[in-house]
């Protein structure tokens, strides 16, 4: 995984941003000046919007394997989350509040920079496009998700950002507040979607380029050798180092001695010719024992590998879940076994049990020796 700091892409939006009201001063003389000053000091409420709905605490975390999470049901996590213990009450409130206030700018700016936009059917047409936006954003970062609660609140704080400029254009209406606002206003009455969309989706395309340029420069081509590959995934330019691979799914596994430690990393498939570095690694001393296993998590699922540095035994025998896999292995050789396939794991089950070094139901292994007895020399240890 690779973090962007927000204060990266908030160099990288403002320049785009000076840019294209470059462009516009140019092409509409004279300036408002006090309009530009309103409208460059919205611009800092959207740097704002961005680092707290994409870059949350402060970094937008890349990765390739993006796990999808999108909530089409109205206010269910919201209940989810009122129902549950005091912490979650909290987080509810913070997630429904922070969500309307977050968008009450947006409502309020509509028909203080656009008159012809002073109408309520917009306000709500152009606050839902926005936190749509944001969300559907959001589908492609691995730890933010996508909740129609989220749109339905941003929505709502769009209404009332509109409902209280109103009420203060009343209010302070035939006094010099009225004639102030006026001096911000302008009669545009086109599609601001479109309008926004220009310097928006510039940056958006900008700072895509640039994220996978980055993801793409942690990728290893998959023409070189296992032995070269081994150089890059543990990054030691010693081939002893390496003891053997193992290739599982789309995971090419890489087991190292340094006399040590036995260690275990990996590398994914991601192109037909790239391969994808610094996923799962697991390892264990030799004084601690013989072998131990590598967790893997898809997608709610999970399996794994059992690694290690055989003795006397001919057959490992892995029973995960209830499901038995067999396989010869050398002795006094190093060994890659992975999990036959990936299992959906519910909450009461104890496979972790096992790491802990207790006895578990959901998994175990056995090794054998050629004449079918069971090994007992072969030791677990726990990863470090």
């Amino acid at each position: 995984m690779i973090g962007v700091s927000f204060i990266f892409a908030a160099i990288l939006f403002t320049v785009i941003w000076i840019i294209f009201r470059i462009r516009f001063y140019k092409k509409n003389k004279p300036i408002n000046k006090l309009r530009e000053i309103f409208i460059n000091l919205f611009f800092i409420y959207f740097l704002i919007l961005v680092n707290l709905t994409i870059f949350k605490y402060g970094y937008l975390t890349l990765d390739f394997d993006v796990r999808f999470y999108i909530n089409y049901i109205p206010f269910l996590e919201t209940i989810k989350m009122f129902k549950n213990d005091f912490t979650d009450i909290h987080i509810a409130l913070y997630n429904v509040v922070g969500n309307i206030l977050l968008f009450i700018p947006l409502g309020f700016c509509i028909p203080l920079f656009f008159t012809k936009k002073n109408k309520l059917s917009k306000v709500i047409l152009y606050g839902f496009t926005a936190s749509l936006t944001i969300e559907v954003l959001q589908i492609f970062t691995p730890f933010n998700t996508t909740d129609i609660d989220d749109i339905i609140f941003n929505t709502f704080g769009s209404i009332l950002g509109f409902i209280i400029f109103n009420i203060i254009y009343r209010v302070f209406k035939n006094t010099k507040i009225e004639e102030f606002i006026k001096n911000l206003t302008s009669s545009f009455n086109g599609n601001l979607t479109l309008i926004a969309a220009k310097p928006i989706g510039t940056m958006v395309l900008i700072f895509t380029l640039f994220s996978f340029g980055l993801l793409y420069n942690e990728t290893i081509s998959a023409n070189l050798s296992n032995e070269d590959l081994a150089i890059e995934v543990f990054g030691i330019n010693n081939h002893d180092y390496y003891k053997t691979t193992r290739d599982f799914e789309d995971y090419k596994f890489f087991l190292s001695d340094d006399s040590t430690f036995i260690e275990l990393k990996n590398i994914k498939r991601i192109f037909n010719n790239r391969w994808y570095n610094k996923k799962f690694t697991a390892n264990f001393q030799l004084k601690d024992g013989d072998y131990s296993v590598m967790t893997l998590n898809e997608d709610n699922l999970i399996s794994g590998v059992v690694f290690g540095k055989n003795k006397d035994a001919n057959i490992i025998e892995i029973n995960f879940k209830g499901t038995k896999y067999m396989e010869h292995i050398t002795e006094n050789e190093y060994f890659i076994v992975p999990f036959p396939n990936f299992e959906k794991v519910d909450e009461l089950t104890d496979f972790y049990n096992f790491f802990d070094g207790k006895e578990s139901y959901d998994l175990k292994i056995k090794f054998y020796d050629k004449n079918g007895n069971e090994c007992p020399s072969m030791k677990f240890a726990l990863n470090n």
